[in-house]
């Protein structure tokens, strides 16, 4: 039983032959090998930039929101709160009503 070793991984991505030029299609091996190392690169730099926001944004560097002050309290009209109260009882007891006697309705192709 054959273990992978971090020497054979190693081996499979290095760049021995640093002469040669091969164009994109000729050799998949090659092909593959250069889309996982800027796969593996492109998600360093991702992990990197992240850790790198989420500290500045916990030590409170970016992102701040600046203090308005104090809150605004609004006060309640209470004519207005009654008006409203009785406008949707009025409409309540209007449902309730048109709930409890429906309409009949003839059947216009009879």
């Amino acid at each position: 039983m054959q273990f992978v070793t971090f020497k054979k991984i190693a081996k499979k991505f290095s760049f021995k032959k640093r002469g040669e030029f091969r164009a994109i299609g000729e050799k998949a091996d090659h092909d593959w090998r250069h889309i996982l190392l800027m796969f593996f690169f492109l998600t360093v730099i991702s992990l990197g930039a992240g850790f790198y926001i989420f500290v500045k944004i916990s030590n409170g560097e970016i992102f701040t929101v600046a203090d308005t002050g104090g809150t605004v309290q609004k006060t309640i009209n209470q004519k207005e709160l009654d008006g409203a109260i009785t406008f949707f009882e009025e409409r309540k007891k209007r449902f309730l009503e048109i709930q409890s006697n429906p309409s009949v309705l003839e059947d216009p192709s009879l």
